[in-house]
């Protein structure tokens, strides 16, 4: 087995993971392949099948898609991490400087060994189950007893807040986001289907660099007076589109490692006074909250009163969707969806410089329109933007 390069490309981030290990007493933290090993080791291009899209604002940690691990950081509380790679990914490593550890799946405990100095150690989401049975015998072989603690949540508070690199990745992909949406609108026309919509979509994100699709591109349309029309979700998919029909969007790319997540409304044919009077008022709502944000102060339990605020100034804050649980969107970067969420019940965080999260209202107006307005936003230090610009007025096509 080759001996494990130093991972030198994060030397800051690896110092700060072991400051909050000093801080819970963990000997050692362990992540295998997934957002955790990809952001402390700052290979955001390393690929890894993203999964945080099953992670919703009430089900609780994500639910990996990996369950053995391929590649493996394990971090100690002093001293040089060590990578561990099965043969098939250790060239992936390598073009990132990286010098893996080499070895197969069924000797991770094996290539451990030799790293463990203590039997607290801290394990991250990904492959949970497989890294608990690797360090429980990495450890036994020392004669300790494993202590297991969540290790994924130190990470979680890490990347919480974006550097100047991660902030120009998802300022490129929001802009990327961007174009793709200026492309799409031409085709928004009588006789299209959206499913012929969302594969356009994704052609476009592949012709254009992305090397993912943050979760499956949607276009979501309500007919006026269609039978689907009582419920926002259900119109289908193979159906073409027609005059009098509301078109809301869902979609986001990962670009340089990086994800993106928006939205935009439109309506093909005239719509009524209220359909358009009402996003008018949920894109100026949109624009309140974003401007009303004080880094240091504003939490993200309260973006849905700041939403409504806004609403409420054009006399419809009754339409706001989700607003008694204050569900109106997420954190964002290497995962598309990134805790914490903006949510009423989430743990009182203030937006600090650095955060950058998606803040995605909506509107149902049952039987006519459903309207949804999704910003990628950024948190600075004197207050906040918006990453995504696409033309807030144009809603009639």
């Amino acid at each position: 087995m080759q001996s494990s390069g130093y991972p030198n490309m994060s030397p800051k981030r690896i110092a700060r993971l072991q400051e909050k290990m000093r801080e819970k007493g963990a000997d050692a933290a362990v992540y295998a392949t997934g957002a955790a090993f990809v952001y402390l080791l700052d290979i955001p291009e390393f690929w890894f099948q993203r999964s945080s899209v099953t992670m919703g604002p009430d089900t609780g940690p994500w639910i990996p898609s990996l369950t053995r691990p391929e590649t493996v950081v394990l971090v100690p509380r002093e001293g040089d991490p060590a990578v561990f790679s099965i043969p098939r990914r250790a060239e992936e490593l390598e073009k990132y400087g990286l010098s893996p550890a080499i070895c197969f799946a069924d000797h991770f405990s094996n290539a451990l060994e030799s790293h463990i100095k203590g039997g607290r150690i801290a394990v991250g989401h990904s492959c949970r189950k497989a890294l608990e049975a690797i360090v429980k015998d990495a450890c036994a072989y020392h004669g300790l007893e494993s202590d297991i603690t969540d290790g994924e949540a130190m990470i979680d508070e890490m990347r919480m807040i974006k550097d100047e690199k991660e902030i120009s990745l998802l300022s490129k992909a929001a802009a990327f986001t961007d174009r793709v949406m200026e492309e799409i609108v031409p085709v928004l026309r009588p006789g299209i289907a959206p499913l012929q919509v969302e594969e356009r979509i994704q052609r476009l994100a592949f012709d254009g660099g992305a090397s993912d699709l943050s979760f499956a591109a949607n276009c979501i349309c309500v007919e006026k007076g269609h039978p689907t029309s009582r419920d926002p979700y259900i119109f289908p998919k193979d159906r073409p589109i027609r005059e009098g029909t509301g078109i809301a969007f869902d979609f986001g790319f990962v670009l340089g490692g990086y994800c993106s997540d928006y939205g935009r409304s439109f309506y093909l044919g005239r719509p009524s006074l209220e359909a358009k009077e009402s996003y008018t008022a949920l894109q100026a709502a949109q624009l309140h909250a974003i401007s009303r944000i004080v880094p240091g102060r504003t939490r993200v339990t309260e973006m849905s009163d700041l939403i409504f605020e806004g609403l409420e100034q054009f006399g419809r804050g009754s339409q706001l969707r989700n607003h008694a649980d204050g569900t109106q969107g997420h954190q964002i970067g290497l995962e598309v969806h990134e805790l914490p969420w903006l949510k009423r019940n989430s743990p009182e965080t203030a937006l600090q410089p650095g955060m950058v999260f998606c803040l995605e209202p909506k509107i149902f107006i049952p039987g006519e329109v459903y309207m949804r307005v999704e910003d990628m936003v950024l948190v600075k230090e004197d207050g906040a933007v918006s990453l995504t610009g696409f033309d807030r007025e144009k809603f009639e096509l």
